[in-house]
């Protein structure tokens, strides 16, 4: 049986490569959720981690926790791997 940390470090290894690239992040699926403007949403894509999904902290992903429904594919992918 697999221990929980080998799993963990199989999921790390396999998914390493993930970027962001030009999906919709979690900060910018925020701000279409709450109707924001264009000014906003080039400050949220700013804010937006691109590179690393680990560096998505749980604190973040519950305060967005309605981007789930505003991301495209490459955000989902990328994000959902925290969930």
């Amino acid at each position: 049986m697999t221990s929980r940390a080998e799993l963990v470090q199989k999921i790390q290894t396999a998914f390493n490569n993930v970027k962001l690239e030009d999906g919709i992040g979690l900060w910018e699926a925020e701000g279409l959720d709450n109707y924001a403007d264009e000014e906003t949403m080039m400050q949220l894509r700013a804010k937006d981690e691109r590179m690393n999904w680990e560096n998505l902290s749980y604190q973040e992903l519950a305060k967005c926790e309605s981007a789930l429904a505003f991301f495209d594919a490459k955000g989902m992918r990328f994000a959902c791997l925290n969930f």
